[in-house]
């Protein structure tokens, strides 16, 4: 996460205009949202089912987001590498059949 600690902000200020929909930055949401999902998902389908990857795709960019704002703002780095473990935990429970996704929704 260091590069988050160096860039995060930066990240975070250019999502709000694309979250205003500012024309200068419609590419911006491929880049900060599609691009990632696309990625997590293909890692993760070769795991589980597609419909499975896309969940844990989405849920995993919405959390590594999320701790990344926190980081950003508590300075928290010990908080945050211990959630990013627990998550990685239940990434992979969930990859082994566990039933984190019916816990969760």
């Amino acid at each position: 996460m260091a590069g988050a600690e160096v860039y995060g902000a930066l990240w975070f200020e250019l999502a709000t205009h694309a979250m205003r929909q500012e024309p200068y930055a419609a590419g911006l949401a491929d880049v900060m949202v599609a691009a990632q999902l696309r990625e997590f998902t293909r890692i993760y389908a070769r795991l589980t089912t597609p419909a499975e990857a896309a969940w844990l795709a989405r849920l995993t960019v919405a959390v590594g987001q999320d701790l990344i704002f926190d980081l950003l703002i508590d300075r928290d780095r010990r908080a945050a590498d211990a959630a990013v473990r627990e998550f990685s935990r239940m990434v992979r429970r969930e990859l082994d059949g566990g039933v984190i996704r019916d816990e969760c929704r």
